[in-house]
Parts: C-alpha cells; structure tokens; sequence
C-alpha cells in the first residue's frame, strides 16, 4: 500500500499544501512530528499483524521530496513538503526511525 502523513501545516514560502487542514486527519495522530511518528507506528503495527503474512510493507509517498521548485517538471504543483519525512530544512523527523 502506498501512504504519507503531515508533519505540519506551516508551508514553505510560496509552496502549497496537497493536505493543508486536519478535516480528514484522525485526531489521534495531528499534524505534528509525533503525530506522523504515531501514525506510521500503528499502521505498521497493523500491517505486522495481517494474518498469514499478507502485510508486506508500504511505499511513503515522497518521503524525502522537500521541493526545491514550486512546480514539479511535469507542471503541477509542488505540494508534498508537508509530507515528507524531512523537516522543510532537511532534517530528519521522528517517523524516519520507526521500528
């Protein structure tokens, strides 16, 4: 399965947000750094226990995608910065080092 998660929604300047709102987030994982962390702990939980060792993992979406550009070479937005597993200046967050 593919997935990805908010660390924030503080934008880069001049860059928008594909998740700019916590409408559709569950409020048990905010759109903080622990949050993405708590996030990908219970979704690998989950997938760790499918039965009969169906769960084989998941694909983060652009997990180290900070933009360089507001628009990506095939001409849409730039809009995943608030979804990756880097802070806006490179740093790693906390759901980089999930078990």
């Amino acid at each position: 399965m593919e997935t990805a998660y908010p660390w924030t929604f503080r934008t880069r300047e001049g860059f928008p947000l594909i998740v700019e709102n916590d409408e559709a987030l569950p409020s048990v994982f905010p759109a903080s750094p622990e949050g993405q962390q708590a996030y990908l702990k219970a979704l690998t939980g989950i997938i760790r226990r499918t039965p009969d060792d169906q769960g084989l993992g998941f694909y983060y979406w652009e997990p180290c995608g900070i933009p360089p550009q507001q628009v990506w070479s095939v001409g849409h937005a730039n809009n995943w910065s608030n979804l990756t597993l880097f802070d806006h200046d490179g740093y790693p967050l906390p759901a980089l080092y999930i078990p």
